[in-house]
């Protein structure tokens, strides 16, 4: 099944809130949200046109679907000491003002970002306005260790709510060390996709080996390197769902994978690896006339694959492309 840990808990548990004995004895396998962290290395060599690039990206994958995806971003983890920090916020800011705008379709989404912005002072909480449209994201400014634990870590909300969570550290070895001591902590919630974008220097300052060692130590269904977890959806010999660290007790992320069309036994997560810029990210926070000219073809040829359908994909592809 899939939705949230209420409609689990309803289910396997209906009404016994203590959770000792089970509705159904059928072993019910679920795909379920998190706050999906989105990690930020710091380096001083991010060019202005990468802190736009990821800025524009970052907003377009927390405005897909409204932020009505369970890997919608939630947790922005940066250095507080990162030279570009207030650089990239005023560009992902702008990122978000400049779109036209979603509606909002799902049920309770105002009620959530509410419960998100008075969860923290006034002061902290950023309201953005687009140029139309019923959906308004908000930014939740400068959170720090101590917050771990509150609201936007401990609840998905499934709204277009980005809180920013400070991180103080001395060097990019020591950042990538307490992130993932953290996103593994009970004081986040959740373990189905997590996503980290790395400047190709700060890459070279821990070394493949380095990089390597920390994607093995997240306890994540899917860590995206330089792109979005979400996208561990697409490959069906992957896998998508959560780290197995779950119970039916709390179920959080879920229990479970799909995919996996290579059926390996007990698979734990996915890796996904992306150049630091790449021409499949995101160019705004809201789809252009191309791109969605592109999806839609893609999933004609996904539905019933054939040479003409492959080949007016390539065209919408290069077409998005120029």
């Amino acid at each position: 099944m899939t939705g949230g840990c209420a409609t689990f808990d309803k289910i396997v548990w209906g009404d016994d809130k203590t959770k000792t004995k089970r509705r159904i004895e059928t072993p019910i396998e679920a795909e379920l949200g998190a706050v999906s962290p989105y990690i930020i290395v710091p380096s001083d060599d991010w060019s202005d046109k990468q802190i736009s690039h990821h800025a524009r990206a970052l907003a377009g994958w927390k405005c897909l679907n409204s932020s009505a995806v369970c890997a919608s971003p939630q947790l922005l983890i940066t250095s507080k000491n990162w030279k570009h920090k207030e650089a990239f916020m005023n560009s992902l800011k702008t990122a978000f003002t400049s779109t036209e705008g979603y509606p909002i379709f799902y049920n309770g989404t105002q009620d959530r970002v509410d419960q998100a912005a008075n969860a923290y002072p006034a002061d902290q909480v950023q309201k953005i306005a687009p140029k139309k449209g019923a959906l308004k994201p908000i930014i939740v400014k400068s959170l720090t260790e101590k917050d771990l634990g509150s609201w936007s870590t401990q609840n998905e909300a499934f709204a277009p709510v980005l809180v920013n969570l400070e991180i103080e550290a001395d060097g990019v070895k020591d950042f990538m060390k307490k992130t993932a001591e953290i996103v593994n902590s009970e004081k986040v919630f959740g373990s189905l996709s997590c996503s980290v974008m790395i400047h190709p220097t700060a890459s070279e300052k821990i070394g493949n080996d380095g990089l390597d060692k920390w994607l093995k130590s997240m306890e994540w269904g899917t860590t995206s390197v330089n792109t979005w977890g979400g996208n561990g959806t697409l490959f069906p010999t992957g896998l998508w769902g959560a780290y197995p660290k779950h119970s039916p007790a709390d179920v959080q992320s879920g229990i479970g994978v799909l995919s996996n069309a290579l059926m390996y036994d007990f698979p734990q997560k996915q890796v996904l690896r992306s150049p630091f810029i790449a021409d499949n990210h995101p160019r705004s926070a809201a789809p252009s006339m191309t791109d969605a000219l592109l999806l839609k073809r893609m999933s004609y040829y996904v539905a019933n694959p054939g040479f003409c359908r492959f080949a007016s994909l390539i065209a919408a592809a290069v077409r998005a492309k120029l």
